[in-house]
């Protein structure tokens, strides 16, 4: 489910090199986008159906809460 897939999602990413994007913190308890506009164009789709920025935002809240 979606926390399953954010983990993969960061851990393929720090794989493949795009910490750039987005990336662990450093404590490794939370994670940062550093580049909202290539996230949500290049990553997004790899791993979830919406492609917009605000709704993943909206599923990590709802996760948590």
């Amino acid at each position: 489910l979606f926390p399953d897939l954010l983990h993969n999602l960061l851990e393929d990413c720090e794989s493949n090199k795009e910490v750039n994007i987005v990336s662990w913190s450093p404590q490794g308890n939370s994670f940062k986008v550093h580049n909202k506009e290539v996230f949500t164009q290049i990553i997004l789709p790899r791993y979830f159906r919406q492609s917009k920025y605000k709704s993943f935002a909206r599923q990590c809240k709802n996760s948590v809460d």
